[in-house]
This record gives structure tokens, sequence and C-alpha cells, in this order.
């Protein structure tokens, strides 16, 4: 009886209609969260707003514990179930928390059932799971440019005084905000060799980026590449599947 109800809420799980259910209260609850921001929305419906998103996170909470219910360790070795999980368990809380607005991010979920999509949202789903290494690589970098600044400039700049307001000083010529004029051409009229100093932290900085940029175009390409060769195979597997049944002879009546 349990292996039975267990098959039947897999089947549940897995249908489209299930999916069109989610997706459909993902759109509400967006529409929901957008009316909370809103002043006149919210004293012109009172807590029904609150309670209807309410409503909502039970839904992905029962969702999430049927399917991790249904597949077990499985779930948790796709990605999107992963991003699901995250995104539902980070936002259970009061309405008035800033996390909710998360769930609205679920959508790219379903975004990549467009093949003209798809590739757009994989590749913010590989930028999204390196942007720790990148943050940590280019945090190295940061911390030994703001020593040298603070060691070779401290004494002339306020912009370098302290290691905080290098960190702070370095994110500008990074972010190339008005950095030649305001930050860089004070430090360089006293000290000539300054450009050196700049000119070098912008190499390498972009080079780490520009590589990081590399890299994703590289993965996207290679699963686009192994999406394709598995639809390909799952194709020829379908064929050879059918030929064997034609060619499979009748059991005698």
């Amino acid at each position: 009886m349990i292996n039975y109800d267990a098959r039947k809420l897999k089947t549940l799980v897995e249908s489209q209609k299930f999916d069109r259910f989610i997706l459909s209260m993902i759109v509400f609850n967006a529409i929901i969260l957008g009316m909370i921001t809103s002043a006149n929305m919210t004293d012109f419906f009172g807590n029904w707003l609150y309670l209807l998103d309410f409503l909502c996170l039970g839904v992905f909470i029962a969702e999430m514990a049927m399917k991790v219910y249904v597949h077990k360790e499985k779930f948790f070795q796709n990605k999107w179930n992963i991003f699901d999980f995250t995104i539902v368990a980070l936002t259970i809380g009061p309405a008035s928390s800033a996390l909710i607005v998360f769930r609205t991010f679920r959508l790219l979920k379903y975004l990549a059932l467009n093949e003209k999509l798809k590739v757009m949202i994989d590749g913010f789903m590989i930028a999204f799971e390196n942007l720790l290494p990148l943050s940590i690589l280019l945090l190295g970098f940061f911390y030994i440019f703001a020593i040298l600044g603070v060691n070779l400039y401290g004494g002339d700049s306020v912009q370098f005084s302290t290691l905080p307001t290098a960190f702070l000083s370095l994110f500008q010529v990074f972010t190339l905000s008005d950095w030649l004029e305001d930050l860089a051409a004070p430090i360089m009229l006293l000290n000539d060799n300054a450009w050196f100093y700049f000119v070098s932290f912008l190499i390498v900085s972009w080079l780490v980026l520009l590589s990081y940029i590399i890299s994703l175009i590289q993965k996207v390409i290679f699963n686009k590449k192994v999406g394709e060769n598995h639809d390909r195979i799952k194709a020829i597997e379908t064929k050879v599947k059918s030929i064997e049944k034609l060619l499979k002879p009748k059991a005698k009546k």
C-alpha cells in the first residue's frame, strides 16, 4: 500500500500538470509580492496579501517535501532541485522579510524550457556556481595591492591611508569610475612611478575577470554540445528499441 502511494506521488510530482500548477503559484506569488510593496495595496487589502503570501509559501514547502520524499538523495543530484530548495529554505519567514523576493527567481527554471533562453539561463547558473572562486581570487589580488598601496602611498593620499580605504579605492579603479582624475592623478603628481601600480592592478584584475568570462563561455558551449549529444543518443536508443520490437517474433498463441 505504501509503495503504491509512493508511485502515485512520484507520478504526480513528475507530471506536467504539477509543474504548471507550481509555475502558476510562482507567478501568483510574484504578483502578491509586488502588491505588498505598495502602501495603497496593503491598506486596501489589509492582511489578505500576507495571508496569500503565506499560503504560497506553504505550497512551495509541500512541493519540496514531496519531491524529497519521492526522489530521496537523488533529489540533491539535480542543480535545479538544489536551486529550488535553497530559494524556498531562505525565504521561510514573514512576508516583510527582504529575502522573499528571491522566490521569483524560481521562474528561471521554467524560462529555461525555452530553447532560446536556455543557453542564457545555463550561462547564468554556471556563472552563479563559479562566483565564489572568482570572488576569492579577486579578493586575494585586492588584498595584495591594497597592502602595497598603503605602504607606497599611505602618507601621500587619504584614499590609501588605511587598508579599508585602500580596498574602496581599488574597487573604484577596478570599476573605472572617475579613477584617473579623482584618485590616480593626484598620487601620480607626487610619485612619478605611481602609474605602474595602477596599470598593473588594472591588467591583473581585468585578466582575472576576462579569464572567468572565457571559461563561462567554454562551459556553456560544452554543456550545450553534451546536451545535444545526449538527445541524439536517446533518439537512437528509441529507434533501436522500436526496431527490436518489430524484429522480435510474436509469441505463438
